[in-house]
């Protein structure tokens, strides 16, 4: 999965969520290895519970 892709679905997720603007706040200024880090956190992590 590309970072982009990757990208695309924690900002869906987390507007879905309510936090409005996170891309511009949060995941912009993130690099590669934490927006894999955070999408594994978000996606991964959860689907194990």
């Amino acid at each position: 999965m590309t970072i982009e892709t990757m990208i695309e679905e924690l900002e869906m997720y987390y507007e879905a969520a309510g936090f409005e603007g996170i891309y511009e706040r949060e995941l912009k200024h993130k690099t590669e290895d934490e927006i894999r880090e955070l999408y594994n956190v978000t996606f991964i992590e959860n689907d194990e519970e």
